[in-house]
């Protein structure tokens, strides 16, 4: 099993943010599916 990376993503428009981490529209590259993105380190 391949684990993601940022590399597997194509980040799009900021959805909004929460108490510790922020969110963004992402589009998986090989398969086009779209999904939150919730990154913690911002």
């Amino acid at each position: 099993m391949k684990r993601w990376t940022a590399g597997d993503f194509d980040i799009g428009k900021p959805l909004g943010h929460r108490k510790f981490s922020h969110v963004y529209l992402a589009r998986e590259k090989r398969f086009m599916g779209f999904m939150e993105l919730f990154c913690y380190s911002c």
